[in-house]
């Protein structure tokens, strides 16, 4: 009985070696992998519009008329009405985001600039 004693405690020893992680990760599907992922989606994210106002974007796919984009400062008040007679607009890209955010930047600077002048 003394010999298979030790022979079981040698077999449990070695599993307990067997494992031990390698110092080299496996090449793919690794939290680092993971990690990286959701850092670059979070730098690809495109800026939130500008503040003091906001756009809304109205398509219908099925009749296929153009798509209207309404741009509107923050106390609801219509800035501008645009029509694009595009297929269609991917606001998953994040160069037509970042086209919309512009548009709507330079529409509140000179909605701001006719206020200003107004004042006067």
């Amino acid at each position: 009985m003394n010999i298979n004693l030790i022979a079981m405690l040698g077999l449990t020893v070695g599993t307990a070696f067997g494992q031990i992680p390698s110092p080299v990760p496996p090449p793919s599907g690794t939290w680092s992998d993971v990690h990286t992922a959701q850092i670059q989606k979070q730098f690809r994210q495109p800026a939130p519009p500008p503040q003091g106002g906001f756009w809304v974007v109205e398509e219908n796919r099925k009749t296929h008329a153009p798509i209207v984009v309404h741009y509107y400062t923050d106390q609801l008040a219509k800035i501008q009405t645009d029509t694009l007679y595009t297929k269609r607009l991917n606001l998953k890209r994040r160069n037509n985001v970042e086209g919309l955010n512009e548009r709507l930047s330079d529409l509140l600077k000179q909605e701001h600039g006719q206020i200003a002048v107004k004042e006067r």
